[in-house]
C-alpha cells in the first residue's frame, strides 16, 4: 500500500480523484487519506475540480 500526494497550487477545491491504468481502464477513487493498492506501473491520475475542469497527471509506482 502506498499513498499518493496531490499539491493544488490553485484556488480551485479539488472534488474527485480517480486512478486509471495506462489503457485508460479505471482503477479506483482515491479517498481522503490517498491510499492505493496497486502494482508497480504507470497509471494516470485525474484531478476534478469544484469548477468543472479536471486535469490529468501521469503516476509511476515504483516500490523495491
Amino acid at each position: 500500500t502506498g499513498r499518493i500526494n496531490v499539491m493544488n497550487k490553485g484556488n480551485t477545491e479539488i472534488t474527485n480523484l480517480s486512478l486509471y491504468d495506462v489503457t485508460g481502464q479505471f482503477i479506483q477513487y482515491l479517498q481522503e487519506d490517498n491510499r492505493v493498492d496497486v502494482p508497480n506501473g504507470i497509471y494516470y491520475l485525474k484531478i476534478d475540480f469544484k469548477d468543472g475542469t479536471s486535469k490529468a497527471r501521469k503516476v509511476i509506482v515504483s516500490r523495491d
